[in-house]
């Protein structure tokens, strides 16, 4: 979406710097790229904002940047290039502006929360596991219980990945042909179940993804989880599944 966002704003400034400056002075030429520079600032900002990713200011070099050299290489295929200095100075300017823009909108002098946009004071902050951005440790940010942010709880953010088989084989054994999953009760021919290395009861993919590797029913976890978890207190000591040592022994 956002690559999209950048391409569709290359191609409409292109074509109004192109119609602004093709008959245009240098002066006109020059205040154009200033103009354009803030201009693909405040856009990415703005598009950064609507998806709540995290900001990049390079995105906003690229449009300026290449929207001047476009107009410039469009107004060369007509003839109507002016002098030799203006048009890679109006690149300059472009692109020195927008540069100077993000500096300005996005300081970075202080943290703030991905969620709620506060500043962080001190150290408290926490890195959410599945969307990596700084989150603070207000209740409506941050679900401790479930070690990750709202955000991504409200939308399923997974962190474990779902269609990888050789993942899933290592850590818990083959797939459970047989049986309903312990947390959300769906059945085999519903959810690829896997088998707890304590208890053996099943879960499926997306519980143990939910529950962040842990047995929601005798709280066993799998071994080698994801670095992301590493700041999640565990207390039980993570051993492999009988199943997936089996699988491994097989496999070799």
């Amino acid at each position: 979406m956002r690559s999209l966002s950048s391409v569709g704003a290359v191609v409409l400034l292109s074509g109004v710097s192109f119609a602004l400056t093709n008959s245009a002075g240098t002066a006109m030429v020059l205040g154009w790229s200033c103009a354009l520079g803030v201009l693909a600032a405040l856009f990415m900002r703005g598009v950064d904002e609507y998806l709540q990713e995290e900001y990049s200011g390079a995105g906003s070099l690229v449009i300026a940047g290449s929207v001047s050299v476009i107009a410039w290489a469009l107004r060369a295929v007509i003839g109507s290039v002016h002098d030799p200095w203006t048009d890679p100075l109006g690149v300059v300017l472009a692109t020195g502006l927008a540069w100077g823009a993000d500096t300005v909108l996005r300081p970075g002098k202080s943290r703030s929360c991905f969620i709620c946009k506060n500043p962080i004071e001190g150290g408290a902050s926490l890195t959410c596991p599945r969307c990596r951005q700084t989150i603070c440790a207000r209740p409506e940010c941050w679900i401790g219980r479930h070690a990750r942010c709202h955000r991504c709880d409200t939308q399923d953010v997974v962190l474990f990945p779902v269609s990888d088989e050789r993942w899933w084989r290592a850590r818990l054994g083959p797939r459970v042909t047989t049986g309903a999953c312990t947390s959300c009760f769906k059945e085999a021919h519903e959810r690829d179940l896997r088998a707890c290395g304590q208890c053996s009861w099943p879960m499926c993919k997306r519980c143990w993804d939910y529950h962040n590797g842990r047995c929601a029913r005798c709280e066993w976890v799998m071994p080698r989880l994801p670095e992301a978890l590493g700041a999640v207190s565990v207390d039980r000591p993570a051993q492999p599944s009988k199943r997936a040592a089996g699988a491994a022994r097989r496999h070799h």
